[in-house]
């Protein structure tokens, strides 16, 4: 099972619309209640967001696609050797590689997938 995307970025929402008003579009979220700041990256300062109820009831085909790039987090993660998964069953168990827990290899990682393998390794309860 895929953890439940929790936490997304800016440029998450910029890869889920391809637009330039990326923050005008988070500010208009904000206001509307559909999403709301989760906390703040210690490493790169950057802010952090979440869906809020009201997004999943309201806009289900946005957290969808933040899901999808979730998903294409993990393949990115599986193929380049932080976690390990069986691909071929219906619902492929996850494991922690020690890569995904060595801190100058996951230091080369872009924030969002740090982001990301936080939420993995949060989900399997290793930090």
């Amino acid at each position: 099972m895929t953890p439940r995307l929790k936490t997304l970025t800016l440029s998450w929402l910029r890869e889920m619309h391809s637009s330039d008003s990326s923050e005008d579009m988070l500010d208009q979220l904000i206001l509307d209640g559909l999403v709301e700041v989760s906390a703040l990256d210690v490493e790169t300062g950057e802010m952090l967001y979440a869906f809020t109820d009201k997004a999943r009831e309201k806009m289900p085909e946005m957290q969808r696609q933040a899901e999808k790039v979730f998903d294409e987090m993990i393949m990115f993660f599986w193929e380049n050797g932080f976690i390990s998964m069986n691909v071929d069953a219906p619902n492929p168990v996850i494991g922690v590689l020690p890569k995904a827990l060595d801190e100058e290899e996951v230091s080369k990682l872009s924030v969002d997938h740090r982001v990301a393998l936080k939420i993995i390794l949060e989900a399997l309860r290793i930090r």
